[in-house]
C-alpha cells in the first residue's frame, strides 16, 4: 500500500463525514471541527493499513475500520467534553461507519504488501 492512496482514501472520507460539519452552522468552531474530523478520517485510515496484511479480506478491512473508527470517535467524544452535550453521542456511529468504509476501500483499491 503506498503511503499516499492511504492519506487519500482516509482525508477524502474524513472530509465527507466532516462536511456535515460545515453544513449545519450552529458550531462556532465549524472549520477547527471539519479538519479535525478529516485528520481522524488520515488517522484510521493510517492505523487501519498498517494493520492489515496482504491477503486480508474486506470483511477483516470492514471490522478493523470500524474498530479504530470506534476508538477515534471516542477520542473525539473525550476531547468535545464527554457526555455534557447529548448531540455528540452522534459521533460514534459516523466513526465506525467511515472507519469501516475506509478499511473496505483500503482492501479493494490499494492491495499489496503493507
Amino acid at each position: 500500500m503506498s503511503l499516499l492512496s492511504v492519506l487519500v482514501i482516509g482525508a477524502l472520507l474524513g472530509a465527507i463525514g466532516g462536511a456535515a460539519v460545515l453544513v449545519r452552522g450552529k458550531f462556532p468552531d465549524r472549520t477547527e471541527l471539519f479538519l479535525a474530523v478529516t485528520l481522524k478520517g488520515m488517522l484510521v485510515a493510517l492505523l487501519t493499513a498498517h494493520t492489515l496484511v496482504p491477503d486480508s479480506t474486506w470483511s477483516h478491512g470492514l471490522g478493523l475500520g470500524a474498530l479504530y473508527g470506534l476508538a477515534s470517535g471516542v477520542m473525539l467524544f473525550l476531547a468535545r467534553g464527554g457526555t455534557r452535550r447529548e448531540d455528540r453521542l452522534r459521533l460514534f456511529p459516523e466513526s465506525i461507519v467511515t472507519g469501516a468504509i475506509i478499511g473496505v476501500l483500503l482492501v479493494v483499491y490499494t492491495p499489496g504488501p503493507g
